[in-house]
């Protein structure tokens, strides 16, 4: 009855320890009517229901109060899935803080001044709230959480409070969804007449993930210099014409379904170590055998519904871009801007190479100091 208690949850403990009972009276009874045996019925049968009191006690006051707890705080940024996955591993975080290697998720509203103005503070809030529930439903359904929501922007973390070894594949899949659901959504007329269109930025380091607050509110959240620049390389996306914008860190824990693209070396303000960024392109299936181990089949058939109905990229076309794009980048690292123009000249139309065409043409006309090496220093967040 003791180990009953412990090992299952209550309603099915409760059926078992009643069969228990029950079978022990139905044996006692039997073998006194044919064999004349007496057993100690009665005695066995509040030894049952005193046992099984005992340890429920004991359960609720010390072995599932931690539990209980870690639900509780839990249950309002995850899945009930997740969290439930999460207490039956046995990982649990460490409620104080703990520094692991999670991927971190920034996005923001492109021309969010223009895409307010005129719209009532109801309006607004109407509008902002169903592009919120989009967004996290996508970022759930791929493992992640939203840490927060600091005004048109939102901040989410992979690979936390569960660990999950494909954080960064998950982030970069659940950005190129987001981006393609609004492209669809804005077709269809969902925001009415405003077109909703996001920067994000994503970033995989090591950052301490915990409670953080005063002693009477705190929040679950993360901490670091990778979360630093998760939001630099969001506002990055400006200068180089992108709209999904990862450090190396990120594409070299990708899947070979995700094809990217380099966009530049850059030095994001506030930092001196330059960073080669990308930006991812197909949408791709996901290539990991085990992505759905603690995936519920609610979670899953809900992750099925957010897939986009079509997918344009061509996966020869994208991988033909990115490689053209790496020879571009090399081009422009060794000084042969002519050469770059060349290349690049195809993908005229497309932002990203626009701006690298730009720069060329600059440097041809003012050619760059002796020692540049290439790295582009941004001087606005």
């Amino acid at each position: 009855v003791a180990l009953l208690s412990i090992l299952l949850k209550a309603a099915w403990s409760a059926l078992d320890v009643a069969a228990l009972g029950l079978g022990w009276l139905a044996l006692s009874l039997l073998l006194l009517q044919h064999l004349g045996y007496l057993l100690p019925a009665l005695w066995v049968l509040a030894g049952i229901v005193i046992s099984y009191a005992l340890m429920l006690l004991y359960r609720y006051m010390i072995a599932d109060q931690q539990k209980n707890h870690i639900r509780n705080l839990f249950s309002l940024y995850l899945e009930p899935a997740v969290v439930d996955q999460m207490l039956d591993s046995g990982q649990l975080p460490e409620l104080g803080g703990e520094v692991r290697e999670v991927t971190v998720w920034f996005s923001d509203l492109a021309n969010f001044t223009n895409l307010s103005e005129g719209l009532s503070a109801h309006e607004l809030v109407g509008l902002m709230n169903n592009y919120f529930s989009v967004i996290t439903d996508i970022i759930e359904a791929h493992g992640g959480f939203v840490d927060k929501y600091i005004g048109d922007a939102v901040v989410a973390v992979f690979g936390a409070p569960h660990k999950d070894p494909y954080h960064a594949g998950r982030a970069v899949a659940a950005a190129l969804m987001a981006r393609e659901i609004l492209r669809q959504m804005n077709q269809s007329g969902a925001f009415g007449e405003r077109e909703i269109k996001t920067r994000t930025g994503i970033n995989t380091g090591m950052a301490v993930v915990g409670n953080v607050g005063s002693s009477r509110r705190f929040n679950y959240t993360v901490m670091g210099d990778a979360v630093n620049l998760a939001s630099r390389l969001e506002g990055a996306n400006k200068a180089t014409g992108s709209q999904i914008m990862i450090s190396d860190s990120v594409a070299e824990r990708l899947p070979p379904s995700i094809v990217v693209r380099e966009l530049a070396t850059i030095r994001v303000k506030g930092k001196s170590k330059p960073t080669r960024v990308y930006e991812p392109l197909t949408l791709g299936r996901w290539v990991p055998a085990h992505r759905e181990e603690y995936r519920s089949k609610k979670s899953r058939s809900r992750r099925k519904e957010l897939e986009p109905k079509q997918r344009p990229d061509d996966l020869q076309q994208m991988q033909r871009l990115a490689a053209d794009f790496s020879l571009a980048q090399e081009h422009y690292r060794q000084r042969q801007f002519n050469e770059m123009l060349q290349l690049l000249q195809p993908y005229a139309d497309d932002p990203a190479a626009q701006r690298l065409m730009e720069r060329a043409r600059q440097y041809l006309q003012n050619p760059p100091p002796a020692d540049w090496d290439g790295v582009e220093t941004l001087l606005e967040k």
